[in-house]
């Protein structure tokens, strides 16, 4: 296995760049995402550790959605939007249904950096290659 910061890999502002988001945020949210596996962890500090962490993710992700409400962008280029311009049984998808969404891709994803080039491909839509300037192989 290739270790994360060899040619081929993403980088792990490849998963904000995804989501529209700023790729500044990144170092909180690998924080908070690998502290988000902690729950039912056995000490109170690490408990704690979880519910900020949580705490943070939700909140990150709920705003995401908010933004995108107030301000639209195209959905054929930006996930939240198309999620939120998507309907089912003739219904709107509930945003906290998308906050969700977005705060499982945010506490899973952070891992995207490991995507081998291959992988990116099976990616649906436009977004491989939106994705692909994070992904660019890094100079050795």
């Amino acid at each position: 296995m290739q270790p994360a910061s060899s040619p081929g890999r993403c980088r792990p502002r490849a998963l904000l760049t995804l989501l529209g988001q700023p790729v500044e945020d990144w170092a909180q949210i690998k924080a908070w995402s690998e502290d988000a596996f902690l729950q039912g962890a056995a000490t109170d500090e690490q408990r704690q550790r979880f519910d900020t962490a949580n705490d943070g993710l939700w909140a990150y992700s709920r705003d995401m959605v908010a933004d995108r409400q107030r301000a639209p962008r195209d959905p054929e280029h930006d996930m939240v939007s198309a999620l939120l311009a998507t309907e089912a049984d003739g219904q709107s998808l509930d945003p906290d249904l998308i906050a969700g969404v977005v705060r499982l891709l945010l506490a899973a994803g952070h891992r995207l950096h490991d995507l081998r080039d291959g992988d990116r491909a099976a990616l649906p839509g436009p977004h491989p290659q939106r994705i692909r300037p994070a992904c660019e192989p890094s100079p050795t």
